[in-house]
């Protein structure tokens, strides 16, 4: 009896690829090209809803080759098979190769391309917030919250207050504080 599994919410299983290790011509390849994580799509899950409950469907489909982060997700074996149980974040696409399955055309989808460039600017204005003395942790929730459409400039004032506050038992600021 063959086993399935069927990822939940955002989640996609992905059979990873082994990278040849050698070309067809019996040409040795560097270590870093082997370590190139990839993978095919075999399972999908449904997405997840927004907070109006309005479904998100996942952005990639069954039998898609996709880049696989370095580190994250699970590793699931079924049968002599390994895989990577991985969530996606929403509305992110994974990097896609080029029709012609090279390892060397990667290429970035365009919508992913937007994505980067909301993040790279979403970065630019958290660096704003590390020279107040924030802690990782901190940093990883802030940037949390401005994923779910928080501003970052207001959580900043946020964050800039607290800090000059003389002792952690003050109270957070009122809503009658104006952070903009």
């Amino acid at each position: 009896m063959a086993k399935r599994l069927i990822p939940s919410l955002n989640r996609v299983l992905v059979e990873k690829i082994i990278p040849p290790s050698k070309t067809n011509a019996g040409i040795l390849l560097p270590e870093k090209t082997s370590k190139l994580n990839s993978g095919k799509v075999v399972a999908v899950g449904p997405g997840i809803h927004d907070r109006d409950g309005k479904l998100i469907p996942v952005s990639v489909k069954e039998g898609e080759t996709v880049l696989l982060p370095e580190y994250g997700g699970t590793e699931v074996k079924l049968g002599e098979k390994e895989f990577l149980l991985v969530r996606l974040l929403q509305n992110r696409k994974p990097y896609f190769p080029e029709r012609n399955n090279s390892l060397q055309s990667f290429h970035m989808d365009p919508e992913a391309a937007r994505t980067a460039r909301e993040s790279l600017d979403l970065a630019f204005h958290m660096s704003n917030i590390l020279d107040t003395g924030l802690d990782r942790h901190t940093l990883s929730v802030l940037i949390a919250l401005c994923d779910l459409g928080q501003n970052p400039e207001a959580l900043a004032a946020v964050v800039k207050e607290l800090r000059r506050e003389p002792s952690s038992s003050s109270p957070m600021p009122t809503s009658s504080s104006s952070v903009h």
